[in-house]
């Protein structure tokens, strides 16, 4: 069985290496949704986590990602008809700014003032919890 992270835990890969959980949650919970999916012994106490305050983030968006990449895969496969305007529609639909900046990034641009919200109510979707719950 796997343990289950907590937000003290530190990370020890990635772009967000040697950052808490918590404030990588903070700033960035796409980051542990995604880890949940793609790293087999990585798991965390989301229950913990969903009792932080709420993120702050930039270009959340709540639909998950895996619909996009599933979506994807069917076009590339020419399954359905593709071109570079759907690629720029996924690409639009997804979290925009969260792949490809560092938690430590996003709390450069906030500082210098860009826009955020605070995910009220976040709570991880629902196949990541089964995902993570599975572990």
């Amino acid at each position: 069985m796997i343990k289950s992270l907590q937000p003290s835990d530190r990370i020890n890969f990635g772009k967000n290496k040697g950052l808490t959980l918590a404030e990588i949650y903070e700033y960035q919970p796409s980051y542990l949704e995604w880890a949940i999916f793609e790293i087999k012994d990585f798991k965390i106490d989301i229950e913990k986590f969903e009792n932080l305050p709420a993120p702050t983030t930039i270009g959340y968006n709540k639909r998950w990602f895996e619909e996009i990449k599933s979506d994807l895969l069917k076009r590339i496969e020419g399954k359905e008809e593709f071109n570079i305007e759907m690629l720029i529609e996924l690409v639009d639909k997804t979290d925009t700014v969260n792949p490809f900046f560092s938690v430590s990034e996003i709390k450069e641009m906030i500082q210098s003032g860009s826009s955020v919200e605070e995910l009220e109510n976040f709570r991880f979707p629902e196949k990541i919890r089964e995902i993570n719950n599975a572990k």
